[in-house]
């Protein structure tokens, strides 16, 4: 079996490129889902 790994990062701007980037940097990795937080 192989080992999997969920990954959440936090980032002020730019969240979903850097998670598209960190996707392409490690194999077989995707982007799942995206939530934005409300800008109170």
């Amino acid at each position: 079996m192989k080992p999997k790994n969920t990954i959440c990062v936090w980032f002020d701007k730019d969240a979903h490129e850097a998670a598209l980037f960190s996707a392409a940097t490690f194999p077989d990795s995707e982007v799942v889902a995206v939530h934005a937080a409300r800008g109170d």
